[in-house]
């Protein structure tokens, strides 16, 4: 009533209840939208609507786990990919990536590219480092607790290492790469029976920051570009691909 002037349902126009239900597009789930072009059709002026899907992410589907499952995961690994799998989960990070890990000080975020200033919008931490695809070094953002966690475990020197015969320098003594990723898997089966793999902790990431930043009105579009830059990406559709 407020947004749209409407005061009795009988008297709102076709114009308005379209209106209405793009509206509703970012506020409500693809049941919800549809009951509500249902009940406006019933309405003398409105007549044939024609069916909009949901901007909002529905569910977790696919390969991501929910919050439940990876902690129950972490709790049962050794400490050291425990804590790995905490951190690709709040961080988003793939399996090599915790390999790569280093304090902001020891570099800077790739400067052929123009990072989004909202990156982490609605989550405090401390700025971490990490070389994703390509070499690409980006910013990532780890909660107070997970890095004095992570600098409880920080090596007195860097020291080489090597996971599927790529190099790293690594400055932390966490679980990561091929083995951190074997981990996941096969603490997932004995905890549930099944797994959908390591990076499954990565699509849970995704879907959980989709809802965040569509909780302070972003756009779907807009919540995906964002998220993208988070995981070092730069297109909104390869978002698509974490929420199967």
């Amino acid at each position: 009533e407020q947004t749209f002037g409407v005061t009795r349902l009988d008297a709102i126009t076709k114009e308005q209840a379209v209106a209405y239900l793009a509206h509703r597009q970012s506020e409500v789930g693809q049941k919800q939208l549809d009951a509500d072009r249902l009940a406006l059709q019933f309405c003398r002026k409105v007549g044939e609507l024609a069916r909009l899907k949901t901007e909002r992410v529905e569910s977790k589907t696919g390969r991501a786990y929910t919050p439940v499952q990876i902690e129950r995961i972490a709790a049962r690994q050794a400490e050291h990919n425990g804590l790995a799998t905490r951190i690709a989960y709040n961080a988003g990070l793939r399996a090599h990536e915790l390999k790569t890990i280093r304090p902001a000080d020891q570099g800077v975020p790739a400067t052929h590219r123009a990072w989004r200033p909202d990156r982490f919008l609605g989550r405090t931490g401390e700025r971490y480092l990490v070389t994703g695809k390509g070499g690409l070094v980006r910013e990532v953002l780890l909660a107070h607790e997970l890095a004095r966690a992570l600098e409880a475990r920080r090596l007195d020197e860097p020291i080489p290492v090597t996971d599927r015969s790529l190099s790293y320098k690594a400055y932390y003594d966490i679980g990561g790469g091929a083995a951190w990723s074997q981990s996941v898997s096969s603490t997932s089966k004995r905890a549930f029976g099944w797994s959908t793999g390591a990076h499954g902790v990565r699509h849970t990431y995704v879907q959980e920051r989709l809802r965040e930043l569509q909780g302070r009105g972003y756009t779907y579009p807009v919540a995906k570009l964002v998220v993208s830059e988070e995981l070092g990406h730069f297109r909104e559709d390869v978002i698509n691909n974490y929420l199967r």
